[in-house]
């Protein structure tokens, strides 16, 4: 590839001029055009004129050729640079023509040394000169682009749309928008003597204090925080802050840009987000439900912590594993599980299920499980809303429910009682048992829907009055025998008893009905028998009252014939003992039972009878009698008679001296179930030297006797002056 050389154009028609001859020479160097008269100068410089580099004119040129006009035309079109050929006669030529981009002249005989530097001084100053217009040209397209950039960062500034501000290495204000001030609530020279810290909620401040320190040392050139302002009104706003660092030549800080926009509505909304999601959080995480939201993908965004409760497993867990679930459903509702969820897919609705699951513990646990598809505004579906309830309990409950039905039917129908169900409002049968189809003839179909009137189950109105009577009254009816007739017509009697129930919220009738005919028959024909068997235990012991009277009454007669005293004494003795005994017989005669009496009229008719066999002796003494209400039958009454003949006909006899005066008691007790008879005395005691375990009389010792019979025990108790007391005590 040739060197290039550059272009010079020589303007002159002597060609025979030294200084062309010495341009020549440097023709290795450059390369030259010569234009001989003004035609030819016009077409170079109208063709080639982008290949000159120089122009050298000879400052008498070719007649017609204007050189003032060529080197303003090279100086204002083309900027070829100019130098001239001249003598120093040509110095009228060299002022027109030496104007614009000339670069001095050279003589025409300078040899070509002279020329050469000439050419190279008038090329390097042309392109210095070229060099310093760029430079100017940059200077004023510089200042024209710095100028519109302030005219632009002024619109900037002052728009309405952010709070700008320059501050200070010194955090004063140097310059504040409307915005700004608008946001701050004070005026631009009110901030002009503040700082921006001045300004800074208290709690934000220490924040930004780290940020711009971090600015000032040179470790970050700008940042951005979210702070609080307190406004000259008290009132705090949110502020997003940008702030940019102008440094010096040095990089020290010159000033500083920060960008304000008013995020206080944001914040609010922010908070009060925070706070629905808050409250959201709060019934989601604290609900007893196990609540979680579903994608539409399957996966789980939320899951409430009560799953832990239910499931035993952790939120977590569902989280990483959203086909937990699955795996815990127990396997018998594992078909009905994923029957829903096919439905669940196809449905717009929410669907409810419920099913077991298997808890972490092994423990079975049943759910139920309501599921909703949630939507966006564009209908697409977001995933599912679902909550799940832990209803074991209830389930349990049912199922021990079912299970108490199922057994109330079973003991219901296996019952041996006829049960029968009715309503309260018209006594129509719901329920019937089959100890009912059995005992009545008629069957379950044929009485559900009709009531016992219908039917003809009662024998007569009067049996049907009394029930409600009864029922109205005393709010049931207990073992009330009625009669009433089967499906034949037979009559019967049964033992009725109803209670008010809730079935299904409907009061009813819980009626049980015992046939009974069999046993009231039986129980007839024993009432009759009893009847009579007591007409002749009435007649018995009529006759054996009678037996032993005659037997008194014969003593009596026999008695007169006897030679002594001690004889006669017997057979009063004797007599007393029969009529004892016969006392019993009188009382059971007149009694309304025929083996049991009132032991404390017999007790007290024996005595006033003892008493006035000795009334003509005894005047004097008195019977003080006490009885509390005791019922013996005649096995025991009849020892405790002849114990009281006994003992009261001693004290008769042998307590009192004659004529002397006294009182003769007579108790009869019942406490903590054990009797007591008690005898005793005011008279002169027992004789000195007297012991109830030694004494060999008669009297004492059937006495004993006596008591032993009926399970009992005797004390005495006697003092000498004072009276004798024997208690007497039996089992009743």
């Amino acid at each position: 590839m040739s060197e290039y050389k550059k272009t010079i154009l020589l303007v002159t028609d002597d060609a025979t001029a030294a200084g062309f001859s010495a341009l020549h020479r440097l023709s290795n160097e450059y390369r030259i055009i010569q234009a001989t008269d003004a035609l030819k100068v016009q077409g170079l410089l109208g063709t080639n004129i982008r290949s000159i580099d120089l122009l050298l004119v000879d400052v008498n040129p070719p007649p017609g050729t204007d050189v003032p006009g060529i080197v303003r035309e090279a100086n204002e079109a083309n900027d070829i640079p100019v130098l001239l050929l001249a003598s120093e006669a040509d110095g009228d030529a060299l002022a027109d023509a030496g104007n614009g981009s000339v670069y001095g002249f050279v003589q025409r005989d300078a040899g070509a040394a002279m020329l050469a530097a000439s050419i190279e001084n008038a090329l390097a100053l042309h392109a210095m000169r070229l060099v310093q217009r760029e430079k100017k040209e940059l200077l004023a397209e510089s200042e024209q682009r710095l100028s519109r950039s302030e005219a632009r960062f002024r619109r900037y500034f002052e728009l309405p749309l952010l709070g700008m501000a320059i501050t200070s290495p010194e955090k004063r204000w140097i310059e504040v928008n409307d915005t700004a001030c608008a946001m701050l609530g004070y005026s631009k020279q009110e901030l002009a003597g503040m700082t921006w810290a001045d300004l800074t909620h208290p709690e934000d401040l220490a924040e930004e204090l780290v940020l711009f320190n971090s600015v000032i040392e040179g470790r970050i050139d700008s940042y951005t925080v979210e702070k609080r302002f307190i406004k000259k009104q008290g009132d705090v706003i949110w502020t997003m802050l940008a702030v940019g660092c102008e440094r010096g030549a040095g990089g020290a800080p010159e000033y500083f840009i920060a960008l304000l926009l008013d995020i206080t509505d944001r914040k609010r909304a922010e908070e009060a987000l925070r706070q629905s999601e808050l409250r959201f959080r709060t019934i989601a995480d604290f609900t007893y439900d196990w609540e979680y939201w579903q994608a539409a993908d399957g996966s789980i965004v939320y899951m409430s912590p009560s799953c832990e409760t239910i499931s035993g497993y952790r939120a977590g867990e569902f989280i990483e594993r959203p086909s937990l679930l699955d795996q815990i459903v127990r396997r018998e509702d594992r078909i009905a599980w994923t029957e829903h969820q096919a439905r669940r897919k196809e449905s717009d609705e929410a669907l409810s299920s419920t099913f077991s699951i298997a808890h972490r513990s092994g423990e079975t646990r049943w759910i139920e499980h309501v599921c909703r598809p949630v939507y966006d505004g564009e209908k697409v579906l977001r995933g599912y809303r679902v909550s799940n309830r832990d209803v074991s309990d209830r389930m349990r409950a049912e199922e021990s429910l079912r299970q108490s039905r199922e057994m109330f039917y079973k003991t219901f129908q296996s019952s041996p009682v006829s049960l029968i169900i009715a309503r309260l409002s018209d006594a129509r049968f719901i329920e019937v048992n089959g100890t009912f189809e059995k005992n009545t003839g008629w069957t379950r179909e044929e009485v559900i829907g009709r009531s016992a009137l219908e039917l003809g189950l009662w024998d007569d109105s009067e049996n049907r009055g009394h029930i409600w009577y009864r029922f109205l009254t005393e709010g049931r009816v207990n073992n009330l025998e009625v009669r009433f007739r089967d499906r034949a017509g037979k009559l019967r009697i049964g033992s009725f008893s109803s209670v008010l129930i809730e079935l299904r919220s409907e009061p009813c009738f819980l009626i049980t009905f015992v046939d009974v005919t069999d046993r009231a028959q039986a129980e007839e024909a024993l009432r009759q028998s009893l009847q009579e068997k007591e007409l002749l235990m009435r007649e018995l012991q009529h006759r054996v009252k009678n037996n032993l009277n005659t037997i008194t009454s014969l003593l009596g007669l026999e008695m007169d014939r006897l030679p002594d005293n001690l004889s006669r004494q017997i057979f009063i003795d004797t007599q007393l003992r029969i009529r004892s005994m016969a006392a019993i017989y009188e009382r059971l005669y007149r009694s309304a039972g025929v083996d049991r009496i009132e032991l404390g009229l017999y007790i007290g008719e024996l005595a006033n009878s003892i008493f006035q066999t000795f009334s003509a002796e005894r005047a004097s003494l008195r019977l003080l009698t006490g009885f509390d209400d005791i019922v013996l039958g005649v096995r025991q009454a009849m020892p405790l008679g002849l114990i009281v003949n006994e003992l009261l006909t001693n004290a008769l006899k042998y307590a009192y001296p004659p004529g002397s005066s006294g009182e003769v008691r007579i108790k009869l007790g019942l406490r903590d179930g054990t009797g007591s008879l008690e005898i005793s005395d005011d008279g002169s005691g027992m004789p000195q030297g007297f012991s109830p375990d030694t004494a060999e009389s008669m009297g004492l010792r059937l006495v004993k006797l006596l008591a032993r019979q009926i399970g009992g025990g005797v004390r005495i108790d006697s003092v000498k002056g004072k009276g004798t007391t024997v208690m007497v005590s039996f089992m009743p």
